[in-house]
């Protein structure tokens, strides 16, 4: 109701993209099912990257994951794609906004 009321604003972006979430914090699985999704994009050759807000990170603002950083400046999940999978991976509070600063390519890398 909220999108269709134009409170909330669609996104649309030029490559694909899938979102994993809803309103509830915590508990919902959506760990596991970015980790399947991760394992399923790389088992057909396709090299899946991540976009998070970064949950209970200590940064702020746009960071582009690299072997210097850790848990605190990423969020625990967004690191644990990064060590275990070796995708690429952004976060940022705005994740629109995190979009515009990545290349919209096959994969998420900074511009």
């Amino acid at each position: 109701m909220l999108y269709d009321t134009n409170l909330f604003k669609v996104h649309s972006f030029d490559i694909h993209t899938i979102g994993i979430g809803n309103l509830s914090m915590g508990g919902d699985g959506k760990t596991p099912m970015a980790e399947y999704l991760i394992e399923l994009c790389k088992s057909q050759g396709i090299q899946p990257s991540v976009l998070s807000r970064g949950y209970k990170r200590n940064s702020k603002g746009f960071v582009f994951a690299t072997s210097q950083h850790g848990s605190a400046e990423l969020g625990d999940e967004p690191y644990l794609f990064f060590t275990k999978y070796k995708v690429p991976v952004a976060v940022d509070e705005n994740r629109v906004q995190a979009f515009a600063k990545c290349r919209p390519k096959r994969t998420l890398m900074p511009r």
